[in-house]
């Protein structure tokens, strides 16, 4: 009997492996004769916005490098940055015990990187309309900030490449349309307030 795979494995395994090359960075900054328990060492390290990226990049190629390896599918040319590796994944039709969960594990980490851009932590809403077209909103506060993303009509797999071409895009800095997204910015809620 086949072990079930967890809804959220890979998103599971980032985590876990973003905390070891924290440890590893911060055990780096420290003086050699120095001996710190890995809880101060976590707590007591800042890293920048610039580390943290790296980090989550670094993290997120050997999750799909693992994925590849697990699934054996086969890959004629490693890409050179996470997002185009995930498109790669993506854009294969093949069907494996892992996908769905790599599938339900992209939103997870993609909300982690929004974390460390300072762009919000947002949820996923998502809702069938058959009388709307298939829409992807991002609704940000009015700080600019991501609140959620309202998914109407579109499959999980039209999510996540979304969503990837989104975080792309925040990561290297580039704006620019993205078909079949909507922005919607939320007034500052404290214009509503009548003053006498």
């Amino acid at each position: 009997m086949e072990e079930e795979i967890p809804f959220n494995y890979f998103h599971q395994l980032f985590l876990q492996n973003i905390q070891k090359k924290k440890i590893e960075l911060a055990r780096d900054r420290i003086a050699q004769d120095e001996e710190d328990d890995l809880i101060s060492l976590l707590l007591f390290t800042e890293f920048t916005k610039e580390e943290m990226l790296s980090i989550s990049n670094e993290v997120l190629m050997d999750i799909c490098e693992n994925y590849m390896i697990t699934t054996q599918s086969e890959i004629e040319v490693l890409p050179n940055d996470p997002f185009s590796f995930i498109n790669l994944i993506l854009n294969k039709e093949e069907e494996n015990t892992y996908r769905n969960s790599f599938l339900e594990s992209l939103p997870l980490i993609y909300r982690e990187y929004f974390s460390v851009l300072g762009n919000g932590i947002p949820y996923l809403m998502g809702s069938t309309d058959e009388k709307k077209p298939s829409c992807f909103t991002i609704n940000l506060d009015h700080q600019y900030r991501i609140i959620n993303f309202d998914i109407t009509n579109m499959d999980l797999l039209e999510q996540v490449k979304t969503m990837t071409k989104i975080v792309s895009m925040e990561v290297g800095e580039r704006i620019g349309p993205v078909p079949k997204v909507l922005i919607l910015i939320n007034p500052d809620p404290t214009l509503n307030v009548i003053t006498e």
